[in-house]
């Protein structure tokens, strides 16, 4: 039966606890059940299975599945479906429940990332956000109140700019970060001093650096570039014996796209 990651997700049960409140479950774009749960957790096996060889000298089978891996990976959410995640699909504390932990639009159409489940960073939070007048540390955690928070807190951040209100929260314990775009993170402070993009190999454009890193082993500092449509075509097909000359037929029929013989 085909699948894809969408369907890894759905079977698992963890695509039914993924969106809003009164919306349609939201897949989330394929990180989960492709690379987390398949190709992560198949390379973690390979390592613990490399790993107890040393120990008993022998090999083994390494069963690895996107479904089991979504639902493992979400252990926490299952292990706790009656208490922390008891309320329907966006009404709890960590699914855009809560109007602490959400994101909110600003005055120039960017977006904040509120985080701020304990009660210190929450009060950091309403000071920056210059609303502790009228919702204070106690009231955090009162459910009957949080639309009305979630109000508040919506039309305060649209007061003001997403700069302005990093520029705000900066280095503060507020757990309030600008929502960045892929093409902003190439100049943010944070990815300059973390290095979180390389060059590629021939500087063409900028790749996700290597994590985690090690301090002694460290890993090769130089990315490929990525293959272009079709790239490796031709290499594959004589890998697992095709002749040239099918190979070529395959070519000019556009049954194969690569480059040519």
């Amino acid at each position: 039966m085909a699948g894809h990651d969408i369907n890894y997700l759905a079977v698992s049960g963890i695509l039914s606890r993924l969106g809003r409140a009164s919306e349609k479950p939201t897949p989330p774009i394929n990180i989960i059940g492709d690379f987390a749960a398949g190709s992560l957790q198949c390379a973690f096996g390979i390592m613990l299975a490399l790993y107890e060889r040393h120990s008993s000298g022998r090999g083994q089978v390494i069963d690895s599945a996107m479904v089991d891996g979504s639902l493992y990976l979400s252990s926490f959410i299952y292990k706790n479906k009656n208490t922390l995640f008891g309320a329907p699909r966006g009404k709890n504390l960590l699914d855009s429940g809560a109007p602490f932990y959400d994101t909110y639009m600003t005055k120039d159409g960017g977006y904040m990332a509120v985080g701020a489940i304990e009660p210190q960073f929450f009060n950091e939070f309403i000071s920056k956000l210059g609303i502790s007048d009228q919702i204070g540390p106690k009231d955090q955690f009162d459910v009957a109140s949080w639309d009305n928070h979630r109000e508040l807190i919506s039309f305060t951040f649209r007061s003001k700019t997403r700069n302005e209100w990093e520029q705000i929260f900066d280095h503060t314990d507020a757990c309030v970060t600008p929502v960045l775009s892929f093409d902003e993170l190439s100049h943010h402070q944070h990815a300059l001093d973390r290095r979180l993009l390389i060059q590629n190999q021939d500087e063409s454009q900028l790749e996700p650096n290597a994590a985690p890193r090690l301090s002694r082993t460290s890993a090769t500092q130089v990315i490929k570039c990525s293959p272009q449509k079709g790239e490796h075509n031709v290499l594959l097909s004589q890998e697992i014996g095709y002749a040239d000359d099918l190979i070529q037929q395959l070519l000019d029929d556009n049954v194969l796209i690569g480059p040519k013989l």
